[in-house]
């Protein structure tokens, strides 16, 4: 990982080549849209093939919502992390690596290769054939479709928007993740206007947050806004969560078309939404206010406003209603971030017969559960399924600190073997060889190296003190009394 501490007074970005890292000027990007931005630094390296994680124009103007992106399409949206980047004048972390991947168990992961070759098709995958999308129609089916700033669970315009409607018109190819064979993700074109697959489509969560939220039924409309989202590197939940609040206050007459500016703020109004995440990005007029978040706009307009804020803990809801997915409540009450839906399985999970096994069944879990009840066997299930991941978290902890032991014991014998080579007479046959291997040892980075002896010492001396306090600390025989 890549952690960047402090701040810089002038924008830089962060360009990592293997082993080598530099910071570089990044003056010449702040301020412009994310593709202007890859762009330019592939052109400045000279490789086409560097990865670029960038905040963007929000995250520079420390839109409280502002994400960050990886090759204009793979999101790391909630929480606020482009403006932790724009804060610290960090415009981009820039990668390029030359050496191959090595696989622990090559052997095994060839066998998993062939066996997924041998048993997936993709044709049969929803989730290749339409994303996230199919999450549109699932939902609105069930009553629980986030409509009208949650005000409706049900939205007429649904068909319109759903994977299926993207499928057979605007989509043009399926992305994917790194190495991954599903390629779920969309990449969409509409060319009149200038939507490109370059920055990937609209996944469900936009097309529900900025579409059936906002009133929107256009999908062609929701495709721009998706690569707006992009361009200015926003959370596509909480920019259309926002938009959705701030046409509900205008329904009531908290916000006034004066105060937007001149838009017309009413329901299904996408050239209104458009506008919206481009003041947004860039804090200009209402888009100021709004880049606070729901939770902070609304305490600053008042009459009422609150009532239409809809977050947890400030942060806004995402395209999942409790009201439907009881359990997902309490994800949503105890998780740090507030309303996140991807802490905890969603109900449907826990409903149902499976005639496979129940998904959930390696964690004990065999029962099937009411997605619309509340009760102590949902809030256990919910509780089993959190504490399976804790604890596969603190075995992946424990495994990582045993193999920084393992590493700082194996450097504690190479230092010792270093230093005796240095002060051992040699042989003259083998005198080049073992100065050669004594002083590649001296030249390493000393911070590492001394790191890692310092931990063994203290290992060491910790289990001698465990043993000492064995040996002087038995308790004492008692003699009995006659």
């Amino acid at each position: 990982g890549v952690v960047v501490h402090g701040a810089s007074t002038t924008p830089v970005y962060v360009w990592i080549k293997d082993d080598a890292v530099e910071f570089r000027d990044a003056a010449p990007y702040w301020g412009k849209l994310s593709g202007d931005v890859q762009d330019g630094l592939e052109a400045e390296l000279g490789d086409k093939r560097v990865r670029t994680l960038q905040c963007g124009v929000a995250g520079e103007k420390l839109v409280r919502y502002a994400a960050i992106v990886n090759q204009l399409k793979h999101f790391h949206g909630r929480g606020g992390l482009g403006a932790v980047m724009g804060g610290k004048k960090l415009k981009a972390i820039v990668v390029r690596g030359s050496k191959p991947p090595a696989a622990a168990d090559k052997d095994t992961a060839k066998k998993q290769l062939v066996w997924f070759k041998d048993n997936y098709d993709r044709s049969k995958d929803r989730f290749h054939q339409l994303g996230s999308s199919a999450g549109v129609l699932a939902l609105e089916a069930s009553g629980i479709l986030p409509t009208r700033n949650f005000r409706d669970g049900s939205f007429e315009g649904a068909k319109d928007i759903s994977g299926q409607k993207m499928r057979d018109t605007i989509l043009v190819n399926r992305g994917t993740c790194y190495a991954c064979a599903v390629a779920c993700k969309r990449e969409v074109e509409v060319k009149e206007l200038g939507v490109t697959p370059k920055f990937g489509g609209p996944e469900y969560e936009t097309l529900a947050a900025s579409g059936s939220l906002c009133g929107v039924r256009d999908l062609n409309a929701l495709a721009l806004i998706n690569q707006l989202h992009a361009q200015y590197v926003l959370d596509s939940i909480s920019t259309g969560a926002v938009c959705a609040f701030a046409m509900e206050c205008y329904e009531h007459g908290i916000i006034t078309q004066e105060m937007a500016g001149g838009l017309d703020l009413a329901w299904g109004n996408a050239d209104a939404v458009i506008a919206l995440i481009q003041m947004i990005g860039k804090r200009e007029g209402i888009g100021d206010l709004l880049a606070e978040g729901v939770k902070r706009a609304a305490a600053q307009l008042g009459k009422g406003a609150e009532r239409f804020a809809l977050h947890v803990k400030g942060q806004e809801l995402p395209m999942h209603d409790p009201r439907g997915k009881k359990g997902l409540s309490l994800a949503y009450a105890i998780s740090p971030t507030g309303a996140d839906h991807m802490e905890a399985p969603h109900d449907p999970l826990y409903a149902g017969f499976h005639p496979q096994g129940h998904p959930l069944g390696v964690l004990g879990l065999i029962e099937p559960l009411d997605p619309m009840t509340l009760d102590a066997k949902k809030v256990r299930a919910f509780f089993v399924t959190g504490l399976e991941r804790l604890q596969l978290r603190r075995h992946e902890r424990l495994r990582r600190r045993a193999a920084q032991c393992a590493a700082a014991a194996a450097d504690d014998r190479l230092h010792q073997r270093g230093h005796r080579l240095e002060h051992e007479p040699l042989r003259a046959d083998e005198g080049g060889r073992a100065q050669q291997h004594a002083g590649a040892h001296v030249q390493q980075p000393g911070g590492l190296h001394s790191g890692g002896r310092r931990a063994a010492a203290a290992h060491a001396r910790g289990h001698r003190q465990r043993r000492h306090q064995r040996r002087t600390h038995r308790p004492r025989r008692v003699p009995r009394r006659a």
